[in-house]
């Protein structure tokens, strides 16, 4: 289960890294167009062009930055979101139902409680 736990919270570390670079080469582009419509038509061409250059080249990265990031949304399986809280669930559930059958055998027997729950963990410790 910490496995499929740690998968997730990487994958997660890994879309808000993605998000990240979208925002920032999104955030480049728009300067560079800003940078470019802001030149007057009497500039030089070597300007120009140049300009156009860094403004291709900030659309490229913006677009790259766009679809690793659709990708990584699209691939990102949110039932594995639900999955993983399920079987938490389920694990917490078995927990305490097992807790709760020692307790009732005990309380039947006259068992201390700290006995039951020592008990169980040191099953659990010893399943795994």
């Amino acid at each position: 289960m910490c496995g499929r736990l740690n998968a997730f919270i990487t994958a997660q570390r890994e879309l808000k890294d993605m998000r990240r670079r979208f925002d920032r080469a999104g955030h480049e582009y728009e300067v560079a167009r800003e940078r470019h419509l802001s030149l007057r038509q009497s500039a030089a061409p070597e300007e120009l062009s140049r300009s156009q250059a860094e403004l291709t080249t900030a659309r490229n990265a913006f677009d790259r930055a766009r679809y690793t990031l659709m990708s990584g949304l699209a691939t990102e399986n949110r039932f594995e979101t639900v999955e993983a809280v399920a079987d938490a669930m389920a694990a917490h559930r078995r927990y305490f139902q097992q807790v709760c059958d020692k307790g009732r055998e005990g309380h039947e027997e006259g068992g201390e409680p700290q006995t039951l729950v020592q008990e169980v963990v040191g099953a659990q410790i010893a399943a795994e």
